[in-house]
């Protein structure tokens, strides 16, 4: 009888270790590629380079904090115009879930020629394929293209303008 029960035990701890790890793991969520059926993208002219990190937080609802060889440092997307977050508007609170569901993924950081230092476009790769964060978040109509960036976001933008996406939505 107390075997059974040390075993119980064990597995209940061993269920609850595994359910925790789920259930704050944004990894387990981005990864299932509804996440990303859910979003928008447009496909743009950009090369993927930079250095490669580990996404690990978000800051001020819209920066991204990443670990690069021991090292945290913040991110500013570059080329966004990001409304201030507003609860009640759909779009906010669905970029801040889908920032938030990037942290555990591994990034390819690309700092712009212009920054100050933390100003970059960000690339993810969760089912194998390149996608920039910021075209993920214009064409899903979470943000506006700022002006003259060096990715050009103008077509995920009119993309989500035509699609009467997220902030789009609320301009019609």
């Amino acid at each position: 009888m107390v075997e059974k029960r040390l075993w119980s035990s064990a597995f209940l701890m061993s269920l609850f270790f595994l359910v925790l790890v789920a259930c704050l793991s944004p990894l387990t969520i981005l990864a299932d590629s509804l996440i990303m059926d859910e979003l928008h993208y447009v496909s743009l002219d950009a090369t993927l380079s930079g250095f490669s990190g580990l996404i690990v937080g978000t800051e001020n609802n819209f920066d991204l904090l990443i670990m690069r060889e021991g090292t945290l440092q913040r991110f500013v997307l570059a080329g966004l115009d990001i409304p201030q977050y507003d609860s009640s508007k759909l779009y906010s609170k669905r970029l801040l879930s889908f920032l938030r569901s990037t942290i555990g993924l591994q990034a390819t950081v690309q700092r712009t020629s212009s920054s100050k230092g933390s100003a970059a476009y960000i690339w993810i790769q969760p089912d194998g394929e390149s996608y920039l964060i910021q075209s993920i978040i214009v064409s899903s109509g979470l943000g506006r293209a700022a002006g003259e960036g060096e990715i050009d976001l103008s077509n995920a933008e009119e993309y989500a303008f035509k699609k009467a996406l997220g902030v789009w939505d609320e301009e019609l």
